[in-house]
């Protein structure tokens, strides 16, 4: 089964508040660098890049769907559909009432 995730991405400049003694970023929870550039929030991953640093390499957000992937295998498709419902949970507005049937669905089987 195939679904689709509504993450909106979203751009953190950090040349923007550095005047700022309040300006706070935060970090990515898949690298630990700073926001900065295209980022995008999973639940329950929290902000991670979502372009790739370099060239070639993998953005954080792809590392982290690549580990729900590699979850399923070693854990069980429970873990993973438990990974992606939470985030449907988090955010039920920004989903398909199929997408959340869907999820529904797969995790009643499980």
């Amino acid at each position: 089964m195939k679904i689709t995730l509504d993450l909106p991405e979203y751009t953190v400049d950090p040349s923007d508040g550095h005047g700022d003694p309040y300006y706070d970023p935060g970090i990515c929870a898949g690298c630990g660098s700073e926001r900065a550039g295209v980022m995008v929030r999973l639940a329950p991953h929290g902000h991670l890049h979502a372009t790739p640093p370099h060239e070639g390499e993998q953005s954080c957000l792809q590392k982290v769907v690549d580990g729900i992937a590699e979850n399923a295998l070693r854990f069980g498709p429970r873990a993973a559909w438990s990974s992606v419902a939470e985030h449907v949970a988090k955010y039920p507005s920004r989903h398909s009432a199929s997408t959340i049937r869907a999820v529904i669905t797969e995790l009643l089987k499980r």
